[in-house]
């Protein structure tokens, strides 16, 4: 019963809309190149100190929270001496890591209201998503995959077999260049309509 309400729920939520996608990816590039950070892998790390944020490695008390953000421009946030705050679990590695780190920046760029505090947070258990968590969840691709980097990375896999022979796979080839998932890889490859 469980399994066929999540299913119901999956296909029943709101849908981001092409020209949505298309403005997240947009705003995405020009944010990375107005920070002159195109290099790959994006140092996210750098992007989040540039912005003003204080970024920590926590251990939360719910194993299912891997990451939280708060921003409040009229006051400093208790406990941490800033006013603009992202937390990342600690038992997360590198790459998951960096991708929620990624995740919370883009609750910052897509849904920061002026004046207004911001708090959000990555709850695994909460798999059903929505419309915000899903922008969340492109941006955060788009920020550490850039959509130019990744065609051209494509390119230079098509074109030399070696790399098909040393990494196997397209999803595999681009997970180690980007320093992303396999999963989100794939998910940014599959987006990109460009899986082989």
């Amino acid at each position: 019963m469980t399994a066929c309400s999540c299913t119901f729920f999956n296909h029943r939520r709101k849908q981001m809309k092409d020209e949505r996608k298309n403005d997240i990816e947009n705003t995405t590039y020009r944010f990375l190149e107005e920070q002159g950070a195109v290099s790959i892998p994006v140092d996210v790390n750098a992007l989040a100190s540039k912005l003003g944020f204080k970024v920590k490695k926590t251990n939360f008390s719910d194993k299912a929270i891997t990451g939280m953000i708060l921003v409040n421009e009229n006051e400093k946030i208790p406990n941490v001496d800033t006013n603009m705050f992202i937390a990342v679990s600690s038992w997360l590695d590198e790459q998951k890591a960096r991708f929620i780190l990624a995740h919370e920046l883009g609750h910052f760029s897509l849904h920061k209201k002026a004046k207004q505090p911001l708090f959000a947070y990555r709850d695994t258990d909460q798999r059903s998503g929505s419309l915000v968590e899903d922008e969340a969840e492109l941006y955060a691709r788009a920020l550490l995959m850039p959509r130019p980097s990744v065609k051209a990375a494509v390119r230079v896999y098509k074109e030399d077999e070696e790399l098909s022979k040393e990494y196997g796979s397209l999803t595999a080839f681009i997970s180690k260049i980007f320093n992303v998932s396999h999963k989100k890889a794939y998910d940014r490859l599959d987006e990109l309509n460009v899986l082989c």
